[in-house]
């Protein structure tokens, strides 16, 4: 369906969002919801949440980082843009890029751009985030069709060694950013289950917690009259010491992941920093509010269960970050809501921003972004109390296009 039907896949990119993926410890990334706990735990991301951490790696490792800036990607879906806003200055500047479907992550202690179009990894200068050190083609050697490859998220293990999820090959990446090189692969064609016809286990996101990778697989197809089908999501498990998938159960015979309960595991993952639970945002069908954040605990390798579905809140989750274990950000359709996800969902939830199509929780703050409307560009919330600290000139804005996906940047 994906070759034959190219413009029907730009389409389920776009609603996928920019950078369903992530990168880091306690965070994650996605336009649709970001590529997601307080600041400080860890996404294409990518894009629609993720955090950052100034007191340690943001994927988990040791090396400690200041991510002081955003590095944001624009687009009409004809041509694209690449900004960044200092949040010491709030000033923001804007320049080009070659990728209409572009979207932002970080990368350690650094940033990086996924071109899901042309299948590339870019690695940013830590010193001028807009400014490209390598680019890594992920695609094979002699392609040329668009969305080949579609990277979806990047998460690194040191300098020399980052992961990208690549949602149209039944691989992770294996990548050296320091050299701008693929170093290896690791293979997920045994997640394939025999009833997804499209043969591909659909890789979604990535997220680092201690010395293991969680990857998200969809498993998902569609038929022809381009309804979708599931069968059924799952956590691939790797060690990041040895690229090796770990076994989460040995009774059964192969190398089997996390499965979970959602369908479509595309809105973002986020792990407390403990590394004991993770928490999945899974969209299910967009045309149907049949998705859930739900809780995965980590220490026995099983589904914990749901913590709020989108009948719930009447809309799909297109993206979450955790603020504290009593209180829960969530972007439900274009709102971003607040509550208690240990308490009876209220009837009236607290709504932060209205008309928004990602966001962001880094740095102490909450950032989220409208592509079009009376308030479209960049905007930041204090994500405690709900209250707007945008400067007073209004919503920040990067160049001509709407705002595509926000990542941490040194």
């Amino acid at each position: 369906m994906r070759d034959d039907n190219v413009w029907w896949w730009i389409v389920a990119v776009a609603l996928c969002g920019a950078g369903c993926g992530d990168d880091g410890r306690g965070g994650m990334s996605g336009t649709d919801a970001g590529p997601a706990p307080s600041d400080g735990g860890g996404t294409d991301a990518g894009p629609d949440g993720g955090g950052s951490t100034d007191a340690g790696a943001p994927d988990g490792g040791p090396e400690e980082c200041t991510l002081g800036r955003l590095l944001v990607t624009t687009s009409d879906f004809a041509s694209g843009g690449l900004g960044v806003l200092d949040l010491a200055t709030d000033g923001a500047e804007s320049d080009d890029t070659d990728d209409q479907d572009t979207v932002p992550a970080t990368l350690g202690c650094g940033a990086a751009l996924l071109e899901r179009s042309a299948g590339n990894l870019r690695v940013q200068s830590g010193d001028d985030p807009l400014a490209t050190e390598h680019t890594i083609d992920l695609d094979p050697e002699g392609t040329t069709t668009p969305w080949a490859t579609n990277p979806t998220a990047v998460v690194s293990i040191d300098e020399t060694k980052a992961y990208v999820t690549v949602s149209m090959r039944n691989e992770v990446v294996v990548v050296d950013p320091s050299a701008g090189e693929i170093t290896g692969s690791i293979d997920l064609s045994g997640f394939l289950d025999a009833d997804d016809t499209d043969g591909s286990v659909d890789a979604a996101g990535a997220i680092r917690v201690d010395d293991r990778v969680y990857v998200a697989l969809a498993n998902y197809w569609f038929d022809e009259g381009y309804a979708i089908h599931f069968e059924g999501s799952v956590l691939a498990v790797v060690d990041a010491a040895t690229d090796a998938l770990v076994d989460m159960d040995d009774s059964i015979e192969g190398v089997q992941g996390i499965p979970l309960a959602g369908n479509n595991p595309w809105r973002g993952l986020w792990a407390d920093e403990a590394g004991e639970r993770l928490w999945v945002g899974s969209g299910g069908d967009s045309f149907a509010i049949d998705g859930m954040i739900e809780e995965v605990d980590l220490t026995t390798g099983e589904s914990a269960g749901v913590v709020v579905e989108e009948s719930t809140v009447g809309a799909e989750i297109n993206g979450f970050a955790v603020v504290g274990a009593s209180r829960l950000l969530v972007l439900a359709g274009a709102d971003v809501i607040a509550f208690d996800p240990g308490a009876d969902f209220p009837a009236e939830p607290e709504v932060i921003a209205s008309g928004i199509d990602g966001m962001l929780l880094t740095a102490g703050a909450l950032f989220t972004w409208a592509r079009m409307g009376d308030q479209a560009g960049l905007r930041r919330f204090d994500p405690a109390d709900g209250t707007e600290t945008t400067p007073g000139a209004g919503p920040w804005t990067f160049g001509a296009l709407p705002i595509y996906g926000v990542a941490a940047a040194p």
